[in-house]
C-alpha cells in the first residue's frame, strides 16, 4: 500500500515537471530577449560588494561571491581563496555564478567529502546517519528550488542557442537528481567508494548546469591586434579521443576544455579538434628544461627556433630526423647540445642544473607530450603556423579577483589600458590553476618562447607532479581543461601510442567563436604593423 502510494505521488511529481518543462521550452524563444533585460537590471542591481566587474561594461574580473554573516554564507565563498584540488573544483569555482541555490548545492554536494578523511577503520556509523539525513534535506530542497536552476538567456543567443540551452538545461537538471539519489543510496548501503564516485558526478552535472547560470562571458578577450583572429571558447567542450597501440584500441580519454580558465587557448584546442587534426598523430617523449628563462615572445626567428628546438627536443631524434640533423647542422652549433641523451627507456630521468651554462633553478626532464606535428598547425587564414599565446588566468590577491593575462607587448592586444599586457611577475598576483591538479591539460609550448604554442598539449602523469616540476610549470604554461574519464589510460601512454578518433560534443562546438569578420589582408596588415612597431 505505502509502496503504490509513493509511486502515485512519484508520478504525480514527474508529471508535474514535464508540464512546467514543456511550457519553459514553449516560451524560451518569445521571451529570451526580454529575459536578458529583466536579469542584467537584477545583476547589477545588488549591492555594490557583491561584484567585482573593475569598470561598468569592461569585463576584465571574475565575478567574485563574498561571504555574508547569514544562513547562506557557506553558499557564499570567493572562489579562488584557496588552492583547487580537483577537475570539480576548477570546473565549479571559476564559473562566474552568483546564484544562492546553485552554491549551497555545491557546498552540500561538497560536504559529503568528510568520509574522505576517515581514519583506517572506516566512516564511523553516525557519519552514515548524518549524511542520509543531509542528503535527504538536499534533495528536497533542490526539488523545491529546482525551478530557480533555469538557464539564463541573453540578447545575443540565437534562436538555436536559446532552444538547445532549454533542452540541456531540462537533461541536467535531472541527471543532478539521478546523481543525488545515486548518494543517498550509497550512504544508506555505507559505501565509502561508491559515495565518492556518485558525489563526482554530481559535481561534473552540477558544474555543467553551472555553465547555463552564466550571464555575460566574464572577461574581455582581445578582439585587436595579432590575436584577434584566433578561434575562442565561450563557455566549455567536451572532447573525447579514443586511443590505440599499434593495431589494439587502448579506450577512450574524456577531457573538458574550458574558456572560463584560457578561451582562446582552449578555443584552438577545440577548433584542431573538429578539424580532425590530431587523428593520426602519435605520443611523443620530448625533452623540456623547466625554469628557463623566455628570451622569445613574439614571432621573430620562429619557424627558424622551432626547427632548431625540434631537433634539439625529440626523442630518438637520429631516426626520424637525421635527415634534418644534417641539412641544420650549421644552424643548430650555437644551439646547447648538452641534454642530448637517450631517454627513450626512461622516460622519468631528470637532472638539475646539470652542464655550467644552464641557470640556476632548472630541471631537465621528458614528458608525454600530444598533438605534436613538425611546426604546428597551419592556419588557413595566414598561411603559417598558427601560434597562441600564453594566457593565464591569475588571482590578485590584494583585490580579491581573477584576471586574464597574457605575455606580450601591449601592441599586440587591443588599445584598452585594463587589459594586462604582459607576463606578470608581481608578487600579488598568482595563477589560479595549480599543476599540482591531478588530471589538468595544458599548452606545450618551446622552453623559451611563451608565445610559440601551436598544437601540442599534455597532463602531467601522477610520478611528474613534484613539487619541483609542477612550481616550475605554474604560470609558464597555460592550463585549458581536465581530464574527466579515462585518467588511468592517459597515466598509462607510452610513446607512439596514437590518437585514432576525436570527438566534440554538440554543445561544445555551439560555444567556439570564431572571428569571421577578420579577412587574410587585415591579419597580415596587423602583423607588418606590429613589426614596424
Amino acid at each position: 500500500s505505502s509502496s503504490s502510494s509513493s509511486s502515485s505521488i512519484g508520478d504525480e511529481h514527474e508529471q508535474m515537471l514535464k508540464m512546467e518543462r514543456r511550457a519553459f521550452l514553449i516560451g524560451a524563444s518569445a521571451t529570451a530577449t526580454a529575459a536578458a533585460g529583466l536579469l542584467s537590471s537584477l545583476a547589477f542591481s545588488s549591492p555594490a560588494n557583491a561584484i567585482n566587474f573593475g569598470k561598468f561594461g569592461k569585463r576584465t574580473d571574475i565575478l567574485l561571491l563574498p561571504a555574508k554573516k547569514d544562513a547562506m554564507a557557506d553558499a557564499i565563498r570567493k572562489p579562488f581563496a584557496a588552492e583547487f584540488n580537483s577537475a570539480e573544483q576548477c570546473l565549479l569555482r571559476l564559473l562566474p555564478v552568483k546564484n544562492l541555490i546553485f552554491r549551497k548545492l555545491e557546498s552540500e554536494i561538497e560536504s559529503v567529502s568528510v568520509i574522505r578523511f576517515a581514519e583506517e577503520k572506516g566512516v564511523e556509523e553516525q557519519t552514515w546517519v548524518e549524511l542520509t539525513q543531509n542528503l535527504n534535506n538536499t534533495i528536497k530542497y533542490y526539488d523545491g528550488q529546482r525551478v530557480k536552476l533555469q538557464p539564463v538567456f541573453n540578447a545575443d543567443d540565437g534562436t538555436e542557442l536559446q532552444i538547445a540551452k532549454a533542452e540541456r538545461g531540462e537533461q541536467l537538471a535531472e541527471s543532478l537528481r539521478v546523481e543525488l539519489v545515486n548518494m543517498l543510496d550509497a550512504a544508506k548501503r555505507k559505501n565509502q567508494l561508491f559515495m565518492e564516485a556518485s558525489q563526482r558526478k554530481a559535481l561534473l552535472a552540477l558544474a555543467n548546469l553551472g555553465e547555463l547560470l552564466v550571464f555575460t562571458f566574464p572577461y574581455n578577450v582581445p578582439t585587436e591586434g595579432k590575436f584577434s583572429y584566433l578561434p575562442r571558447l565561450c563557455g566549455r567542450a567536451r572532447v573525447t579521443f579514443t586511443v590505440k597501440r599499434k593495431d589494439t584500441i587502448l579506450g577512450n580519454v574524456t577531457l573538458i576544455a574550458d574558456g572560463f580558465a584560457a578561451p582562446i587557448t582552449a578555443g584552438n584546442f577545440v577548433d584542431l579538434c573538429i578539424r580532425q587534426f590530431y587523428n593520426g598523430l602519435p605520443v611523443k617523449s620530448l625533452r623540456k628544461r623547466l625554469g628557463t628563462v623566455p628570451t622569445l615572445t613574439g614571432e621573430e626567428n620562429i619557424v627558424k627556433y622551432d626547427i632548431e628546438n625540434t631537433i634539439e627536443n625529440v626523442v630518438g631524434a637520429q631516426g626520424l630526423f637525421a635527415d634534418t640533423l644534417s641539412k641544420f647542422g650549421k644552424a643548430t652549433s650555437s644551439t646547447n647540445r648538452n641534454d642530448e641523451t637517450d631517454t627513450a627507456d626512461d622516460n622519468t630521468k631528470e637532472t638539475k642544473n646539470m652542464d655550467a651554462s644552464s641557470p640556476p633553478g632548472t630541471i631537465q626532464t621528458t614528458m608525454s607530450i600530444l598533438g605534436s606535428y613538425e611546426e604546428g598547425f597551419y592556419d588557413p587564414l595566414t598561411a603559417k603556423p598558427r601560434r597562441i599565446p600564453l594566457e593565464i588566468v591569475q588571482f590578485d590577491r590584494l583585490s580579491g579577483t581573477a584576471k586574464l593575462s597574457y605575455a606580450g607587448k601591449k601592441s599586440d592586444l587591443a588599445d584598452d589600458p585594463s587589459m594586462p599586457a604582459e607576463a606578470n611577475t608581481d608578487p600579488l598576483l598568482k595563477p589560479v590553476l595549480n599543476f599540482n591538479i591531478p588530471g589538468l591539460v595544458a599548452m606545450n609550448h618551446p622552453d623559451k618562447n611563451l608565445n610559440g604554442g601551436s598544437s601540442e598539449f599534455f597532463s602531467l602523469q601522477s610520478k611528474d607532479r613534484s613539487i619541483d616540476k609542477y612550481r616550475l610549470l605554474n604560470g609558464q604554461y597555460a592550463p585549458f581543461g581536465y581530464i574527466v574519464e579515462g585518467s588511468d589510460l592517459m597515466e598509462s601512454l607510452r610513446p607512439n601510442d596514437v590518437i585514432s578518433s576525436t570527438h566534440v560534443s554538440e554543445w561544445g562546438a555551439l560555444n567556439l567563436v570564431k572571428i569571421r569578420g577578420t579577412s587574410f589582408a587585415d591579419v597580415m596588415s596587423s602583423n607588418s604593423n606590429k613589426e614596424e612597431d
